[in-house]
């Protein structure tokens, strides 16, 4: 804010234009304007100056008066998003009228091509005119010559005409402060970019397969990734088993908005993150999001509030934790409910989960692969070629042999198999399920995940729905008898269920989600001699 000095120097000549509490809060807009640095100098400076100089220093009003015409023109085209090349040789360099008349063309028409100074009876419309006439003369007749005493008060008519627009446009110059504030806080190009990086990592030099997403029922609409950025939906839920698309989607989106951002050096910040790594700790989803672009909780809340990123949460299903999930669905409804323009896209492997979380989103799930889909895919991916045909050849003559490739991590895992062996895998649900569990023991890198096959074979042997009590009290035979001391059975039986391998119904029954899949390691448990074991277990 300006010294009194200053203030004592500029109030006489403005006090019968406007009342001092619009004079105030017109110097709080320039203070936040200039605080983004529009231009290269501080308002404050220019007033300096003027209060300090004589009327005769003629030199310094007019270099003064120079640099407030740059200044008005930064304002015009912060305020209207239009560029006006101001170079040296510039068309538009001498068009300063016409800027003038755009400016005042935002406030009442008072006439001003029309009139002289003595028809207006309001001081703050002579200042405008004033300004205007004076740059009209010195426009159109270029050898005008002027002393202090004729300058002097058209430069006392800028500062009013400035000191009225910022007024006028405070809020507006408010929210460009706000916004340069928050850009100013990260390098949204080198964000930008390293994410489109790791996109390409994440692909691996696989294609991208364009799956469709509908909510249930035959007549429901069919929504692609494309489709699901151009939606006005501001809460989604990405919903479906283990390898249905859902990480692939959001990556997806990220991508596409990343792209975008790039390429128009604007738009809303795709924030990807993966549930699983959560870690206890207040705020959960702040901490999380700000750490992904490398600021800290506090400055990543002028960002939701403003609209200005897309929260891309990754599995919910992987929150194992039954505390930290609680925590991280309290925190979310509290984000949404506080943040009225944030945005967020959810992925879960159910939508009635057992910890309801963001309740009016708009669930979504992989819509039926068709036979096409899955041959496109084929084609984009196989470089083998006499593979690639056997494959087709495989489809055309019996279409149901692909049809257990409900999903585009199946689909995945089968050419993966397929080119490791040369031919077409004879068994696709175990060479699916020994991928789940290599990657489920990747990424979690911990001593239960080994025991999981043994466990799921003895599970294997009930047939239909079974109750946890069940489940549990089966595991904990399978231990003791094989002596394992490491499994936590709880654990375990969630892990399972993450996975994609088991699912739980509304009654807390719990049953293999495949025929299949218990088909597979009940021939497993034979095989291994578990299933015998259990049997005499039994029978004894």
């Amino acid at each position: 804010m300006l010294e009194e000095s200053y203030k004592q120097w500029i109030w006489p000549r403005i006090k019968d234009v406007y009342p001092e509490n619009r004079f105030e809060r017109s110097f709080t807009a320039l203070n936040q304007f200039f605080a983004v640095n529009v231009t290269d100098r501080d308002f404050e400076s220019y007033i300096r100056e003027m209060a300090e100089a004589g009327d005769m220093k003629k030199a310094l009003r007019m270099k003064n008066f120079s640099d407030l015409e740059i200044y008005l023109k930064a304002v015009y085209n912060t305020l209207n998003s239009v560029y006006y090349d101001t170079s040296e040789g510039s068309e538009n360099e001498e068009k300063f009228v016409d800027l003038l008349k755009n400016v005042f063309h935002k406030l009442p028409d008072i006439g001003l091509t029309s009139a002289t100074e003595n028809s207006f009876s309001d001081p703050l419309q002579r200042c405008y005119f004033r300004v205007y006439d004076f740059r009209n003369k010195n426009t159109h007749e270029s050898m005008l010559k002027m002393d202090h005493r004729d300058l002097s008060p058209v430069i006392d008519a800028m500062l009013v005409c400035y000191l009225d627009i910022a007024y006028s446009y405070r809020d507006e110059f408010a929210e460009i402060y706000e916004k340069k504030q928050r850009e100013s806080l990260l390098d949204r190009s080198a964000f930008v970019q390293s994410r489109l990086n790791d996109y390409r990592q994440y692909l691996n030099g696989v294609t991208y397969l364009d799956v469709q997403w509908a909510e249930k029922g035959p007549s429901s609409e069919k929504l692609t990734v494309d489709h699901l950025l151009e939606t006005q939906e501001q809460y989604l839920k990405l919903v479906g088993d283990a390898g249905s698309g859902k990480t692939m989607a959001l990556r997806r989106i990220e991508y596409l908005l990343c792209k975008a951002y790039k390429a128009e050096r604007k738009g809303v910040l795709p924030l990807y993150l993966e549930l699983a790594s959560l870690k206890m700790g207040d705020p959960l989803i702040e901490t999380a999001a700000a750490r992904v672009l490398g600021i800290r909780s506090e400055e990543i809340r002028p960002l939701f509030e403003h609209g200005e990123v897309l929260l891309l949460l990754d599995g919910y299903n992987e929150i194992l934790d039954p505390a930290l999930r609680r925590a991280f669905a309290s925190e979310l409804d509290a984000l949404v409910l506080r943040y009225e323009q944030l945005k967020v896209f959810l992925s879960d492997r159910s939508a009635k989960a057992q910890v309801p979380v963001l309740h009016d989103a708009r669930c979504l799930y992989l819509f039926e692969l068709s036979l096409e889909d899955k041959l496109t895919y084929f084609r984009s991916n196989c470089k083998d070629p006499a593979l690639l045909e056997e494959i087709e050849k495989a489809a055309k003559e019996d279409p149901f042999r692909l049809q257990t490739l409900n999903t585009p991590l199946k689909m995945r895992n089968f050419l993966q198999a397929a080119e490791s062996e040369g031919k077409i895998p004879e068994d696709v649900t175990g060479s699916y399920l020994k991928m789940l569990m290599e990657r489920e023991a990747d990424e979690k890198k911990e001593e239960n995940t080994a025991y999981l096959p043994v466990l799921l074979q003895g599970l294997a042997e009930k047939q239909g729905q079974f109750t946890r009590i069940e489940a549990l009290r089966t595991i904990a035979e399978i231990c003791e008898m094989m002596h394992f001391t490491a499994p936590d059975s709880e654990y375990c039986l969630n892990l399972l269920m993450q996975m994609g391998i088991l699912q739980i119904e509304n009654d807390n029954m719990i049953s293999f989600v495949s025929d299949d899949y218990r088909f597979h390691y009940l021939l497993e448990a034979e095989e291994s001699g578990l299933h015998a074991l259990l049997k005499e277990s039994a029978e004894g």
